[in-house]
């Protein structure tokens, strides 16, 4: 290709990128807000904020059983009796995930169907973490499920019956849902479950999971909603990870679903910042809209949505979602395999290619993503250094990010520049191809949620080989540009979306997202890159790009650092510990000028990782310590059975038990209720040890039974948790909060024992 050609090639793919980018940042915002004047059938984001706004009166934090949260509750059933339903709420005590057990108060309404039969469940949680007032987590839910209530209420009787709950434990291990799927007598009506939540305070309502044989429950999704943002990507990841939400219990109970939830502005998930008038009206708008419309085409269908295969799915900038059944994939995948032999078979009898030309291009797609990889470190170090990028909320992520993406383009440029020669332009251009054609089928079979982001770009580079004329000196229009275009509209979107979900995170991940993507104009690129100047530009463009990211400030008014300080009573060294937790990163110069902390990373008990707390001696505090009573231990046939009763002595909110991995627990029961094992259960939250924990426990302490395989004596650890810090850390409070937030649990008094039985 002449230089001409490659000027045109290059600004058009760069004039597709900057259009793709701009539209996806305009499409994923989410729809315009409707203010209070909206029609009384149409969802209203204005009125939904108005009513949260009664709901968070005051904008206090309220984690399950305080004051603050027995306040939001009862404006809730207010907000309910006022719409004309009959709320009640389900009160009993409940054991789920990494052994949390509390008694929980579930508001539960409903509207009567016409039809006799399955209902359909509206779901979201009213508890939040300890720190934050939980406008978006999820105060976004509540406030979208009332106004959508009113609509229901004030509408005709629906088919089918909707059941309304506002679920509460949701933060300590989805105690609520667990409570409401196990016991409650309207969960065996359920058919089908729609979870509203937030992970943030902004962004488009995404549906990013659904339970299994979602086929036409996608189906249903895609023809319903005006605005659709889903992936099945996101439901891949999702369960890989092991995240779950209150839709979790619902679904393990034989229920349908879907999760809808938006992530934008994560900085305040878990914070003080999360705040009522952080929130974007578009997201509220979002959810309201999304929630609607699946409401009102479940009531058109028959109950159980039939199932079907699980779907891959996508949506292209929210107008539409394509998919095709999950059996599919594998088959597509291949199809895509052999037509892509056949294109380059055809390259090869027209003499443009050759075995040792296609090795050398595959080569140096291969070298240039762990060329990427390593180029971000390089440049990242510096930045860490400077406190840039030593944490994944920045005030500006995405400039930053920007760095590492161009790093992933210019090692992709570099490494076909250094080959060209070898490959040729039609084997660089097959051997960059080849390597999304190999993760398309290493997708189908591994991960088939996320496969339409190789094989789709993949069949359409295929297909452009196999174009009449296709064959030449070199990849030129069609050929070159129209499976760059398909790639570029899948990813990103995509890649958008993920930083949306872990902000700069690991930036060597979105260096590879550069190179393995951005990449595939390796061949445009090689010729530009041979020369000097070319090279030396492209350099100094990311020199700016570092330059612009270290100069911009680490934290700010609305990104803060985040930091939790803790006082540890060791009861029977009858010592005590200051600790302060900051995500892994220096200390905030305004705490290191107490000269508490020595500036080293620590821990203070066997299960925490190391490198976890900035430790410092603590003042002398004599805390009562919580107290553990045997009542039985009995020891048979290589095994052991101890019931316990646990009290704290100053009615601290958490009651914890920590036993060692060598005490091969096998159960465990409390106050006469069995908790789960396995995947988030009591064995899986503490790298090996296994905890039970109980909030709010009751004054005259808590009966615990534990089966242990091990007949030996056992160091046990006892600890109770208060929050906040007693009155000698009202200094350092007053320091970090010159710079720092805290987040989740927030600052907490602990009293630890350690036993031996």
């Amino acid at each position: 290709m002449d230089r001409r050609g490659v000027r045109l090639h290059s600004l058009a793919l760069l004039s597709l990128l900057a259009l793709l980018l701009a539209v996806t940042a305009l499409r994923y915002r989410g729809p315009a807000p409707r203010d209070a004047s909206a029609p009384a059938d149409a969802f209203s984001s204005e009125r939904a904020l108005s009513v949260l706004r009664r709901i968070l009166e005051g904008g206090e934090p309220h984690p399950v059983g305080s004051e603050a949260h027995a306040r939001v509750r009862e404006r809730i059933l207010g907000e309910l009796t006022r719409m004309g339903y009959a709320p009640t709420v389900q009160e009993t005590f409940v054991c789920g995930g990494c052994g949390n057990c509390a008694t929980v108060r579930n508001i539960v309404a409903r509207l009567e169907g016409t039809e006799p039969g399955g209902a359909i469940l509206l779901a979201s949680h009213y508890d939040t973490a300890p720190t934050s007032p939980g406008a978006s987590d999820d105060g976004a839910g509540v406030a979208t499920m009332l106004e959508v209530a009113r609509m229901l209420k004030g509408g005709p009787a629906p088919r089918h019956p909707v059941v309304i709950l506002f679920s509460d434990g949701e933060e300590i291990g989805l105690l609520g849902a667990r409570a409401f799927a196990a016991s409650h007598p309207y969960a065996r009506e359920i058919r089908v479950a729609l979870n509203v939540e937030a992970r943030g305070s902004s962004g488009p309502s995404m549906m990013f999971e659904t339970s299994a044989g979602n086929e036409n429950l996608v189906r249903l999704f895609t023809r319903r909603t005006a605005f659709p943002i889903a992936n099945s990507t996101f439901t891949s990841i999702y369960q890989q990870m092991g995240n779950s939400t209150d839709l979790t219990p619902f679904v393990r109970a034989g229920m349908q679903g879907f999760n809808l939830g938006f992530i934008g502005d994560a900085e305040h998930y878990h914070t003080p910042l999360d705040r009522v008038e952080q929130l974007d009206p578009r997201s509220i708008q979002h959810h309201g809209d999304n929630v609607v419309a699946l409401l009102r085409g479940l009531q058109e269908e028959a109950l159980p949505v039939p199932a079907a295969s699980d779907a891959v799915f996508f949506d292209v900038l929210g107008l539409t979602v394509f998919w095709w059944p999950g059996w599919l994939t594998l088959p597509l995948s291949l199809v895509t395999a052999v037509l892509f032999g056949l294109g380059a078979f055809r390259l090869r009898r027209a003499g443009v290619l050759g075995m040792k030309g296609f090795a050398w291009g595959l080569l140096a797609r291969l070298v240039s993503l762990p060329l990427a990889v390593l180029l971000a470190v390089v440049v990242a170090l510096p930045l860490r250094a400077m406190g840039v990028t030593d944490r994944p909320w920045l005030p500006a992520p995405q400039a930053d990010a920007l760095v590492f993406y161009v790093l992933g383009l210019f090692a992709a440029g570099l490494a076909a520049s250094w080959l060209e020669r070898r490959a040729g332009s039609w084997g660089l251009w097959l051997g960059a191809w080849s390597l999304m054609v190999l993760l398309a089928l290493a997708c189908a079979l591994a991960l088939p949620g996320a496969s339409f982001l190789f094989v789709l770009p993949a069949l359409a580079a295929a297909l452009a080989m196999l174009l009449p004329g296709a064959p030449g000196q070199g990849p030129r229009g069609l050929v070159l540009l129209a499976p760059l275009a398909v790639a570029l509209l899948l990813w990103v979107p995509m890649a958008w979306c993920l930083f949306l979900a872990v902000g700069l995170g690991p930036p060597a991940l979105w260096s590879f997202i550069g190179a393995l993507v951005l990449g595939l104009a390796a061949p445009l690129l090689a010729p530009l890159l041979q020369q000097r100047p070319a090279r030396l530009a492209m350099a100094g463009a990311v020199a700016l790009a570092c330059v612009a990211a270290a100069l911009s400030p680490p934290h700010s008014q609305e990104t803060p650092n985040r930091l939790v300080l803790e006082l540890h009573q060791d009861a029977d060294a009858h010592k005590s510990h200051w600790a302060a937790f900051n995500e892994g990163v220096p200390l905030p110069p305004s705490l290191e000028a107490e000269k508490l902390f020595g500036g080293t990373l620590d821990r203070l008990y066997p299960w925490e990782p190391e490198g976890f707390l900035y430790l410092a001696e603590g003042p002398g505090v004599s805390l009562p310590a919580p107290e553990l009573v045997v009542n039985e231990d009995m020891s048979t046939n290589g095994s052991r059975r101890m019931r316990v009763t646990a009290t704290s002595s100053r009615r601290a909110g958490r009651l914890q038990l920590a036993l060692p991995p060598e005490s091969e627990l096998k159960a465990v029961t409390v106050q006469g209720l069995e908790l789960p094992k396995g995947r988030g259960g009591f064995d899986a939250c503490l790298w090996g040890w296994n905890l039970i924990q109980i909030h709010e426990p009751p004054p005259e302490g808590v009966a615990i039974t534990l089966e242990l395989g091990a007949t030996q004596p056992l160091k046990l650890f006892l600890r109770d948790v208060s929050p906040g810090l007693p009155a000698e850390g009202q200094r350092l409070g007053q320091a970090r909060d010159r710079e720092a937030i805290s987040f989740e649990d927030g600052d907490v008094t602990v009293v630890t024992r350690q036993l031996k039985l």
